[in-house]
């Protein structure tokens, strides 16, 4: 929620309000959407109230470095986000025959989580109208003062400044910020490009930034919104963005056209849709289904993004308007007249589920071990280089695959990636999400949590390695979170080293018990991603 009272004059003030009156019925994918604004009284002054969808300012994200595929996304965004700002300042300008000028800040650009996209979408916030009428009331506030030139950081700003001088700088300085992750030199005369301040993790990818786009921006070659949308319209690095950001559907008139009927099979139903196993030019995928877009645009999205020997591999996205779930069971509702689906590689063993229960006595140290590492390459991956976490990881959606490579002959994948979402400032909302067994106490307790809520399914499903069985722990919904950590740890006690495979191997057997109590904690207190990665269990020789 924003409290907006700092109007130096009531003209200001009374302009604000037409500017939400305005604004505040725009329906737009890369609008802020308000859902209500008051005028309240507030020791004697009038203030502005208004309620808003988002999650978080675009400054949050600013803090941390960000990867290339975010950078590709926002930059994606950026392009309808300042062509919406345009079209806004045309209208309102038509309705109230004055210019209504937009500020770039990170206070001005709000960000919303995207069902359709592991990565949030960035919007337009009416804030940027508001704030050239406060803004020598704000013009100090941290993260908006870089956005103003140097001239403008200690006098008063004339409104007619910001039209001619302010606007226009306060975008420069926002797409130089965004892309390098920190401002340009700023003088008294024009910003300068800086390329130093690069950071070392986009430096490989210096060749492939705007850096001429940006050029003409410090320049001012790029005078008015207008011509800034038309130049990253046909900007190399803004189209492949788009292109990158938005996943190529390949659209069919029957699904049955990209394989047979007779080579179809249904290999298990999920949350959302069904996988199939089909077969394509005598190869054997396996196929997702979908009935929502949104829900399958997701998890096409974060797979193009993940490229890793543990993460499956997907083909292509198709949509048809058949569904193959109801031409298999007629009885079942058709939810869209449209389907989708993912193309992905096939397991020969199934998930690590289906391994589990041909062994019922549980998985022997070594492949434990084994089965752990690949997982952990697949969630370094993830944390480091995509900066994603995936949300719902448990036994079945983790894939077994053949590897002549590995001593016990076999690997891992994760799959699934319909709750994957990027870290950004490492904290979550309550939303719950995933599958409730495997979801760290605090989530079913609707509390904040953050990227080690991977790492307490890991946890369970070690449990599982070990014994075969599913950790169900019952909770109440006012149950205290630590009672439900101390029942979860209390599990481990009941286990004894006693199995055929870790009788004889009690060291290594305690190391790995010791393991999971370690994560088996609030998540304060659980062990940290690092010191997990280097735990003795990984790197300890079993005999």
């Amino acid at each position: 929620m924003y409290e907006i009272y700092l109007f130096a004059t009531q003209h200001d003030f009374d302009v604000s309000v037409r500017i939400l009156q305005s604004v505040s019925a725009v329906n737009s994918l890369y609008f802020e959407t308000i859902k209500e604004f008051n005028i309240v009284q507030e020791n004697g002054e009038s203030v502005l109230e208004i309620i808003c969808y988002i999650d978080r300012l675009i400054g949050d994200y600013f803090t941390v470095p960000i990867t290339l595929d975010v950078i590709r996304y926002f930059c994606s965004d950026l392009v309808e986000v300042v062509n919406l700002v345009e079209t806004l300042k045309d209208h309102l300008q038509h309705e109230y025959n004055v210019p209504f000028p937009y500020l770039f800040s990170e206070l001005s650009v709000a960000i919303q989580s995207d069902t359709s996209s592991p990565i949030p979408v960035m919007k337009v916030s009416f804030f940027g109208f508001v704030l050239p009428h406060i803004i020598n009331s704000v013009k100090n506030v941290q993260g908006l003062s870089p956005y103003l030139p140097l001239e403008f950081q200690t006098t008063g700003i004339e409104y007619s400044d910001i039209t001619t001088k302010v606007e226009i700088n306060s975008l420069t300085m926002f797409i130089h910020k965004l892309i390098f992750q920190s401002f340009p030199s700023n003088t008294t005369s024009a910003p300068q490009p800086d390329i130093a301040k690069i950071p070392s993790h986009l430096v490989q990818y210096i060749n492939c930034l705007p850096l001429q786009f940006i050029e003409k921006l410090c320049k001012r070659r790029l005078p008015t919104f207008s011509k800034i949308v038309s130049t990253m319209q046909v900007d190399e690095f803004f189209v492949n963005c788009t292109t990158f950001k938005h996943c190529l559907v390949t659209q069919v008139n029957d699904i049955f056209s990209v394989f047979s009927r007779q080579n179809c099979s249904i290999i298990d139903g999920g949350t959302y849709g069904a996988v199939f196993n089909v077969s394509i030019n005598d190869k054997f995928y396996a196929v997702k289904e979908f009935a929502k877009e949104h829900v399958a645009m997701k998890e096409a999205r974060t797979l193009n993004l993940c490229k890793h020997p543990n993460i499956v591999t997907i083909y292509q996205f198709i949509e048809a308007p058949n569904s193959v779930l109801h031409t298999f069971n007629s009885t079942l509702p058709l939810l869209n007249n449209r389907s989708y689906y993912i193309v992905m590689e096939c397991s020969a063993y199934g998930s690590l589920t289906n391994v589990l229960e041909k062994n019922p006595n549980g998985l022997s140290l070594e492949i434990i071990q084994q089965f752990t590492i690949d997982i952990n390459n697949a969630l370094k991956y993830l944390l480091y280089e995509k900066r994603l976490v995936h949300r719902d990881i448990k036994s079945r959606n983790i894939l077994v695959f053949t590897d002549p490579n590995k001593a016990c002959g076999l690997s891992l994948k994760l799959c699934d990636f319909g709750f994957a979402r990027y870290v950004g400032d490492n904290h979550f909302d309550t939303m719950v999400v995933g599958t409730s067994y495997i979801n760290q106490p605090e989530i079913k307790q609707n509390q904040i949590y953050n990227d080690s809520c991977d790492l307490f399914s890991v946890g369970v499903v070690l449990f599982e390695m070990i014994t075969s069985n599913s950790l169900y722990v019952v909770t109440c919904p006012d149950e205290n979170v630590n009672e439900t950590y101390k029942t979860y740890r209390e599990a481990l006690d009941l286990l004894k080293p006693n199995s055929k495979y870790l009788a004889t191997q009690n060291n290594s057997y305690t190391l790995l018990v010791q393991l999971i109590y370690s994560i088996f904690q609030p998540q304060q207190e659980r062990i940290g991603w690092e010191e997990y990665f280097n735990h003795m269990f990984f790197s300890h020789k079993l005999n």
